[in-house]
Order: structure tokens, then C-alpha cells, then sequence
């Protein structure tokens, strides 16, 4: 089953989004296989979309 997973964070709080984004990977958790990613231009967010059996 596909699901979109959207983010969005203010400007105040982006530089400590990115830096957790770049300590974890940003990646799903094991049983779930992200297809693609996409980020806001303007850096407000983005969205996933994900596969999942569970």
C-alpha cells in the first residue's frame, strides 16, 4: 500500500530539521521502502511517498 508522508517546519526552526535530517538520514523504518522524496523550494517541507505491507 503507497502513503504520502508530508513535513513542514517554520523558517525559525529550519536549520534544526536540516541538522536532524543529516544526523539520521531521514530514512523510514525497517518494512517500509521510501519510493521518492521531494522538498519544498522554498524549504517549508516536503513530502514522501512510501510502500508498506503492515
Amino acid at each position: 500500500m503507497l502513503f504520502k508522508l508530508a513535513w513542514t517546519h517554520t523558517p525559525e526552526t529550519r536549520d534544526t530539521t536540516i541538522n536532524q535530517f543529516m544526523a539520521t538520514g531521514g530514512m523510514p523504518p525497517e518494512g517500509v521502502s521510501m519510493l521518492s522524496r521531494y522538498h519544498n523550494l522554498d524549504g517549508t517541507g516536503g513530502f514522501a511517498i512510501l510502500d508498506t505491507t503492515d
